[in-house]
């Protein structure tokens, strides 16, 4: 077989694989992506109702947390940020993801924040 035919059928078994690759990626990425949108609507609608409440930042915390865990993302209190001042609430939280690609292990960042006032 001369040698441009060789490199003729690599390219294709090539493609195939890179393709894998991308696909195999994307699979492992978008739940993560999925789950932290939804935990940052979540603050964002949490932040609205305690707003007009009186939830010790504890509580809202904690409520945060265990949201985040139900969704399968590693947060922990510390990572939470909740304060109170004149009628205004601020949650923030800044995590990591990491997921394992088999070669490499990506750690995807978010920090998703709100800030609500109570009319």
């Amino acid at each position: 077989m001369p040698f441009r035919d060789r490199r003729a059928a690599v390219k294709p078994i090539l493609g195939l694989l890179i393709l894998a690759a991308i696909l195999i990626t994307c699979a492992r990425v978008f739940p993560v992506y999925s789950h932290s949108s939804e935990l940052a609507d979540y603050i964002r609608d949490k932040a609205v109702r305690v707003a007009a409440e009186n939830t010790r930042p504890d509580a809202v915390r904690a409520d945060v947390v265990h949201y985040a865990r139900g969704l399968g993302l590693p947060v922990s209190p510390e990572q939470v940020s909740v304060t109170r001042e004149s009628g205004t609430i601020s949650i923030k939280v800044d995590y990591r993801v990491p997921v394992d690609l088999a070669v490499v292990t990506w750690n995807l960042h978010f920090t998703p924040s709100v800030i609500s006032r109570a009319y």
